[in-house]
């Protein structure tokens, strides 16, 4: 069995400049002979840069990118920025 987890992670905040990573992380175990195997890994997907005049994303490789185009190519990426979204207006609600 295998599991596949997409999320943003916490950010950090270097200067004027907030920077948080997409990552994937992938779980898989398995039964042999009475024994649970597992293995994860996670893979750091996208970069999003966060400054008071912009944002932007870029790939991990560094190129960037525009927000629909990684969407599309991770249908995850908009859930997660909805759900980070959510979460900062309900903290700035307090």
């Amino acid at each position: 069995m295998q599991g596949n987890i997409y999320k943003l992670e916490e950010s950090i905040q270097i200067g004027d400049y907030i920077i948080t990573p997409f990552i994937h992380i992938f779980i898989n175990y398995f039964l042999i002979k009475g024994n649970i195997n597992v293995y994860a890994f996670k893979i750091p997907i996208y970069i999003i840069i966060r400054k008071r005049e912009f944002s932007r994303i870029c790939r991990i490789t560094g190129e960037e990118l525009s927000i629909d185009l990684a969407i599309s190519e991770c249908p995850a990426l908009a859930v997660a920025l909805q759900d980070k979204s959510s979460e900062s207006h309900l903290r700035s609600d307090r």
